[in-house]
């Protein structure tokens, strides 16, 4: 598959950011106090490390179905998750030696909120500016999962009475 040179710039920021997600969801699962909180931040580092894998998969020019994928990225994933744990885990022990201020679990969510917001858009400009179908599609289901884990913190920071939704006044 032929990139253009719009594709190949924009996949490679999508990569960083999906990099920048995985570190900081996975120094938010060891700093969170909630067990919930915690594993919502490790299941969201193991689908934005999903999305790390679709994107150089497009930018090396590889095709492979969702299966092939996930079969894939299970090989890789222990030795993966263990040696983000130690980067997430020593830049965590560097923080707080730093600053024994640590964030509280709702501004972890909230962070990680805005932070989705941010990676929709930029998934949304990169749909949109997609020549090839293919890239497109693997793009808009990327885009897709992203919604998905917004959703999924809104849900966690409205169970835990950190987010709220009022009805409109008439």
């Amino acid at each position: 598959m032929q990139l253009t040179a719009k594709e190949k710039s924009q996949i490679k920021e999508n990569i960083t950011a999906e990099e920048i997600c995985i570190q900081k969801y996975q120094a938010y699962a060891n700093q969170a106090q909630d067990q919930e909180v915690a594993d919502l931040f490790n299941n969201l580092a193991d689908k934005e490390r999903q999305h790390a894998q679709t994107l150089n998969d497009l930018l090396n020019g590889k095709q492979q179905n969702q299966q092939q994928q996930s079969q894939q990225l299970n090989l890789n994933t222990a030795q993966q998750q263990k040696n983000e744990m130690e980067v997430a885990n020593a830049a965590m022990e560097a923080k707080n030696a730093q600053n024994s201020d640590s964030l509280s679990d709702r501004q972890l969510l909230q962070d990680a909120l805005m932070t989705e917001k941010y990676v929709s858009n930029s998934y949304d400009n990169s749909v949109l500016e997609s020549a090839n179908q293919e890239v497109m599609q693997a793009l808009e289901h990327i885009q897709q999962e992203e919604h998905q884990h917004k959703q999924q913190l809104f849900e966690m920071m409205n169970q835990k009475g950190w987010k709220t939704v009022n009805p409109a006044n008439n």
